[in-house]
């Protein structure tokens, strides 16, 4: 998926069947697509999994958001995260 492709509003999921989204941190959080951990594996610090797709927002400037490591945004069970830059090549637009 091209980056410039992004617009406020659309529906992006994992790109492959067997990745999903995980949402890292604690207090500024952060979204990467991983494979989907095998049952009983450590999640290490992954806070939550996200098989649903997420809504993208727009960047910080849209949203008026200080974040220095990031500029993109979206809405996941309605909390707000910063996607990491090499996340987006493992994502699609949702048809």
């Amino acid at each position: 998926m091209l980056v410039s492709d992004l617009e406020p509003g659309m529906l992006l999921a994992a790109a492959g069947d067997n990745e999903c989204f995980a949402i890292y941190g604690s207090d500024k959080r952060w979204l990467r697509v991983r494979i989907k951990p095998a049952y009983g594996r450590s999640m290490d610090m992954i806070s939550k999994v996200w098989d649903n797709p997420v809504l993208y927002l727009g960047t910080k400037k849209d949203l008026s958001i200080v974040q220095p490591w990031t500029d993109k945004f979206v809405l996941v069970n309605n909390e707000v995260v910063g996607v990491d830059p090499s996340s987006w090549r493992r994502m699609k637009p949702v048809v």
